[in-house]
């Protein structure tokens, strides 16, 4: 068993206390910063209120560091109170000397916090401290990546909490050193600061590959949970739908939400064009996925009609014109869907019998799918599996089209994943030209491709530059690459508001860790050597 001496643990707790003291020294500092020489004020409201914005976003930064590392420390302090609260200690558990049932309680009292939060502390503290062991020695964190990054202050308590609940519900089905690599990658994708939601779908991806067999039970434990419910608020009078539904069917429902949606908002902007020779192409129909204009070189679409609705209230809308149509339709079937759904998988996974364990697949919404149930969908109308691991067409079209075909399109898909920077589904994404076909006589090639959401394609317009590096190699390999839409996406922010302009990760490689692991980023030329 891996331990570490008492006196090692002791110096990395004084460690502890040390960064503390220097997150608090620069905190006051970047407060100081914020009156500008006018001397210090007890009142953050009026110092805030003189400050320009560059103080203002320091003293935030500072206050999350602060606040990152003062949550490592108390996940260590609820492990002990967890330890001095156990059952097993009778009437001398502390938290029962304090009237509390368990650890949760006292400290949720004590820190004034959901009880919840305080769980999670006892959670994360189980982990990131190691036991005790007979020799007086203490052992290595069953989760060593969390720790270390909770202490070096660069995790925050809320990415901790769904690191440590995955690695419970893997390791009973997960080798110990796959569990390990796993966590090391999603701790880094953590360190990056990634928004919650979008964390959650890296995790869920991650699950999948680390433990494809598992995903099976779990889909009929969910198909059996399914549910809509339909009643009456009484003290408003509206019609209350709720629905609980499974990956499977839910991506349907997700998709027509979507299409509608994006139709709705694009009509609104005047983007939707009609009688386009280019759009659609092969069969392709309205509201199908990536189906968008190309980039139009700064000039602004005139908006049809103003759309005023939530999308919220849009899904309201979406959800009765579909009962409405159904209920009025001559057809005794339901007629079929008018968007597409795109599934990816790797080829072996298509086949019956082809390898001993079962193989993950994930729709466009990311969610994921084993190969059973994609097996039983792909005769089904609309669905197109993105198959991985077969020969690709050449897909450059040059200055001869301006509208990036459906294959490319699809082609995208497989490398940015959706918006290559925030991450939204396909449908929601333009196929941008990174040199605009006007301005900058652009091509229409993968290589000069980015799928973006419209608020990220105002991004790039604010400024912010897109690039797409390879690995070095022969021309010829290189070109071959970029034919068949390999490479890594990387964003640039302006300078103003990073002057040092490090490059972000971006595409399916900042969302999907299996993809990343099986494809390397290649880092941009002038930055190759540094951490990405």
């Amino acid at each position: 068993m891996s331990v570490t001496t008492f006196s090692d643990y002791l110096r990395a707790d004084r460690s502890h206390a040390g960064r503390l003291r220097a997150r608090f020294t620069e905190l006051l500092g970047s407060w100081e910063s914020l009156t500008h020489g006018r001397g210090s004020s007890e009142d953050l409201a009026f110092s805030l209120n003189g400050a320009d914005d560059a103080d203002v976003l320091d003293f935030l930064q500072q206050l999350g560091a602060m606040q990152r590392q003062l949550g490592a420390a108390v996940a260590v302090v609820a492990n002990e109170v967890a330890v001095r609260s156990d059952v097993t200690r009778g009437e001398d558990a502390l938290a029962r000397r304090h009237g509390c049932r368990d650890a949760g309680d006292l400290i949720a009292e004590v820190l004034r916090s959901e009880k919840r939060d305080a769980d999670a502390y006892v959670r994360i503290g189980k982990e990131v401290v190691g036991e005790d062991h007979w020799t007086g020695d203490r052992c290595v964190p069953r989760a060593p990546h969390v720790a270390v990054a909770l202490q070096e202050g660069e995790l925050g308590i809320a990415h901790a909490n769904e690191i440590v609940k995955l690695r419970h519900r893997m390791a009973p089905r997960v080798l110990d050193d796959d569990l390990a690599e796993g966590e090391r990658e999603i701790v880094e994708v953590a360190k990056t600061g990634m928004r919650l939601p979008d964390f959650r779908k890296v995790e869920a991806r991650l699950e999948a590959q680390l433990d494809p067999d598992g995903l099976a039970p779990s889909f009929r434990k969910q198909r059996r949970e399914r549910s809509v419910k339909i009643y009456t608020d009484i003290d408003t009078g509206m019609l209350n739908v709720k629905a609980k539904l499974d990956p499977e069917s839910g991506m349907y429902v997700a998709k027509f939400f979507e299409a509608y949606c994006t139709n709705a908002l694009r009509t609104s902007r005047g983007q939707n064009v009609k009688g386009d020779p280019e759009v659609p192409t092969d069969g392709e129909v309205a509201g199908s996925t990536v189906m968008f204009r190309p980039t139009d070189d700064g000039v602004e679409p005139v908006a049809v009609d103003q759309d005023t609705r939530s999308i919220a209230q849009m899904q309201a809308d979406a959800l009765v014109e579909a009962c409405k149509h159904l209920l009025g339709c001559a057809q005794d079937e339901v007629p079929g869907v008018t968007t597409t759904v795109l599934i990816r998988m790797h080829a072996d996974g298509l086949h019956e019998h082809l390898s001993g364990k079962c193989e993950a697949a994930e729709s466009e919404s990311g969610a994921m799918l084993d190969a059973a149930t994609l097996r039983r969908r792909a005769a089904a109308a609309n669905i197109i599996p993105v198959v991985l691991g077969g020969d690709s067409e050449v897909l450059d079209l040059g200055r001869e089209h301006r509208h990036f075909s459906r294959a490319q399109r699809l082609a995208l898909v497989e490398r940015d994943g959706g918006c290559a920077y925030c991450g939204l589904p396909p449908g929601m994404t333009e196929a941008h030209h990174i040199d605009w076909w006007k301005a900058h006589d652009g091509t229409t090639d993968l290589d000069n491709g980015v799928l973006l959401c419209t608020s990220c394609h105002h991004r790039v317009h604010e400024g912010w530059g897109v690039r797409i590096a390879h690995e070095p190699g022969s021309p010829a390999r290189v070109a071959r690459e970029k034919s068949r839409g390999g490479g890594t996406v990387w964003f640039i922010p302006p300078e103003h508001l990073d002057w040092t302009q490090e490059p972000r990760l971006g595409g399916r490689k900042r969302f999907d860790i299996g993809y990343r692991l099986e494809h390397p980023p290649t880092p941009l030329p002038e930055v190759r050597g540094r951490e990405w």
